[in-house]
């Protein structure tokens, strides 16, 4: 096996498909790269027990690629990344040397890597899924930033851990919770049929990382085990969570008691002052709602407290008083990602209030507020 190759266009590649690597993988096969070479292209491989990346490297004038001899091995990621990003040269020589090791040098140094083991690593099946879904590779992204902040890191009910994508028949449904926030939005895309499926946020977040170009069409195939997101010659694959996905868009309130209105450039940087003041590592927030404006108080009984008004809001209903973890209400006005007017719709003291953008109707965020003497 022997290739040349542009280094930079070479490191880029096998780093993105690294990311499928768990760091805690008792295979230790699963720490490599598997590197394939055909006689006109080059095969990248890595995968753990939930995620694989597979990304194909064909001649072209960017990657300067030239292959001289055919063959496969499985190299540590982590020490053939670092060895390439360390060398200076523009282009590499890659090379096996024996039966087990492969020799990476340019026209100043050269590097000598034992492989891994070809028996133990296991090729993931990168069979397609019959569902073939479209989406922008936009909407992937806006789902990462604004949707996913709502997951449970840690659950026992792992759904909870995913995002949720349903078609309604018209359009895709985007939605994660963790029981105390939720977040929804509507998107647009292309199906085949109907699905409902949780994904892993990991593997969104690599198919947001890895893919480049906003524009594009990502197309995603997916079963009812297994989602696969593919793009520019590189197939990004995740087994789907199990269990039944809460309907977030059926238990969105439909009738408010009260509803606000005022500028998220004016409130964040109230909240993040309240939140600074934290017991046992929460901020709760106590909030006087009314049509003179709104006072937030928060406080620590070992550091102080803070007590501030906002008087230029359109309140209107009845008057609330409620307490609130300051970091959700946070995280949720910043995910709208609006630089104009948030809303907030309140059913009552103790049951979820709303939170959007008015000129955004795609978009909603759920807060449940804290039980509280207050």
């Amino acid at each position: 096996m022997e290739f040349f190759i542009n280094r930079s266009y070479f490191l880029n590649k096998i780093t993105n498909v690294s990311h499928a690597i768990s760091l805690n993988s008792p295979n230790p096969s699963y720490s490599g790269i598997l590197i394939f070479l055909h006689p006109d292209m080059i095969h990248l491989t890595a995968q753990d027990s939930t995620m694989a990346i597979v990304t194909e490297i064909h001649p072209g004038e960017l990657n300067q690629l030239r292959i001289e001899s055919t063959g496969h091995m499985i190299v540590d990621a982590k020490y053939l990344i670092e060895i390439i990003r360390h060398m200076g040269g523009k282009n590499i020589h890659v090379m096996t040397v024996g039966d087990n090791m492969i020799q990476v040098s340019d026209e100043n140094s050269k590097f000598n890597l034992f492989t891994l083991e070809l028996e133990r690593f296991a090729l993931p099946d990168i069979k397609r899924p019959e569902n073939e879904i479209k989406i922008s590779l936009k909407n992937i992204r806006t789902t990462v930033d604004q949707i996913a902040y709502a997951t449970s890191e840690k659950d026992a009910r792992t759904m909870l851990m995913g995002v949720n994508f349903r078609s309604d028949g018209k359009r895709i449904i985007t939605a994660a919770t963790d029981s105390y926030r939720m977040a929804l939005n509507y998107i647009d895309g292309e199906f085949s049929q109907n699905f409902n499926v949780t994904v892993p946020v990991r593997a969104l977040q690599e198919a947001a990382r890895i893919f480049k170009n906003d524009d594009d069409i990502i197309q995603i195939f997916v079963n009812k085990r297994k989602i696969q997101f593919v793009s520019d010659r590189t197939l990004i694959q995740s087994t789907l969570y199990d269990g039944t996905f809460p309907d977030i868009a059926a238990v969105i309130p439909k009738n408010f008691k009260s509803m606000m209105e005022l500028d998220a450039s004016m409130i964040i940087p109230v909240i993040e002052r309240g939140i600074l003041f934290k017991d046992d590592g929460v901020a709760e927030l106590r909030m006087n709602l009314s049509e003179k404006g709104i006072q937030i108080y928060s406080g620590a009984s070992t550091i102080g407290n803070a007590d501030q008004q906002v008087y230029e809001v359109f309140y209107q209903g009845e008057e609330l008083r409620m307490a609130v973890n300051g970091e959700y209400l946070l995280q949720a006005i910043k995910a709208l990602k609006t630089l104009g007017k948030v809303r907030i719709d309140f059913t009552g003291v103790i049951t979820p209030f709303k939170v959007s953008d008015p000129e955004n109707k795609d978009m909603t965020m759920l807060v449940v507020p804290m039980r509280s003497s207050y």
